[in-house]
């Protein structure tokens, strides 16, 4: 089958995963996501702290 020839990466998706497996494809998961520390601290007395990456709808 052309799938298992693909030297593609697919998204790290569970369904993703089952639909491979169910046509006997072999997959090749993409790179464990980085994971960055990150150290919040309160904003200074008088000032406001908005949210801007548009995490929050």
């Amino acid at each position: 089958m052309a799938g298992n020839m693909s030297k593609g990466i697919m998204s790290n998706c569970i369904t993703d995963f089952q639909a491979l497996k169910e046509f006997n494809i072999v997959s090749h998961a993409g790179p464990a996501p980085k994971i960055q520390e990150v150290i919040w601290s309160f904003p200074p007395t008088g000032w406001i702290k908005a949210n801007t990456d548009g995490a929050a709808r």
